[in-house]
C-alpha cells in the first residue's frame, strides 16, 4: 500500500516541526535572523532520518481490507514481568538455537539470545538512538520535556498500531519499555554534553 510509504516520513515532518516550533515563534517574535549551522544541519537530517525509519517499521503495515482484531493489553508488567522472569531463570541465550545455527550471521542474533532477551533488548536499545539525537539536536531540552517527549512518542505508536496496524499488539509494557529507551538515551547524551561543557570552562 503507498500509504505504507508516505504515512511514517509525514509524521516524522510533524514532530520535527513539533521540536522546532517553539525556537521559531521565539525567533519570530523577537526578530532574530534565522541561521542554518553545520551542528544544527547535520543532527537534523540524522533525527528526522532515525524517526522517519522507525516509523515506518513501527506504523505499518496498514490495514486494507479484512484484518485481524488488533489485541490490547492494558495491564502494566503483564507482559514484562513475565520476559524478565525468562530471562532470570533461563538466561539470556537460546541454547537449543544456537546450537541449531547454521552460521548464516543474520540469524546470529535469534540464534544468541532468547526470545524475551531479544524483546527486552529491542525495546531498549532501539529507542535509545531516538533519545540521544533529540538532545544533541536540541541541547537545551529539559528533563522534563525530554521526559514528555520519551512518554508521548511511545504511546502514539502504541495507539496507532492498536488502530490503524494490522496484526499488531498494543501493549502498555511497550510504552514503558520505549520510553526507558528514548529517557535513558537522551540523558546519556546530556550528561555527556554538560561533562565536556564543564572540561571546556575549566580549560577555558
Amino acid at each position: 500500500m503507498i500509504l505504507d510509504y508516505i504515512i511514517p516520513p509525514a509524521v516524522a515532518a510533524v514532530f520535527f516541526a513539533a521540536v522546532h516550533a517553539p525556537r521559531a515563534l521565539r525567533r519570530a517574535k523577537s526578530g532574530e535572523k534565522t541561521r542554518i549551522r553545520v551542528y544544527d544541519a547535520v543532527t537534523g537530517v540524522l533525527l528526522f532520518a532515525y524517526t522517519a525509519a522507525m516509523l515506518m517499521l513501527l506504523l505499518t503495515p496498514l490495514r486494507s481490507g479484512p484484518f485481524p482484531a488488533a489485541q490490547l493489553r492494558p495491564v502494566p508488567f503483564s507482559t514484562l514481568l513475565p520476559m524478565i522472569k525468562d530471562c532470570i531463570s533461563n538466561g539470556l541465550f537460546d541454547k537449543a538455537a544456537l546450537e541449531a545455527w547454521t552460521g548464516a550471521p543474520q540469524e546470529l542474533f535469534g540464534a544468541v539470545l532468547s526470545h524475551s532477551a531479544r524483546n527486552l533488548g529491542a525495546n531498549l536499545l532501539l529507542f535509545m538512538p531516538g533519545g540521544a539525537l533529540l538532545v544533541l539536536h536540541a541541547r537545551n531540552i529539559g528533563k522534563a520535556k525530554l521526559a514528555a517527549v520519551s512518554l508521548c512518542a511511545p504511546l502514539f505508536v502504541e495507539l496507532w498500531q492498536f488502530f490503524f496496524t494490522a496484526g499488531r499488539t498494543c501493549d502498555i509494557d511497550d510504552v514503558l519499555l520505549n520510553f526507558i529507551g528514548i529517557f535513558a538515551g537522551g540523558m546519556a547524551v546530556r550528561a555527556i554534553l554538560r561533562a565536556a561543557g564543564k572540561r571546556r570552562a575549566a580549560v577555558g
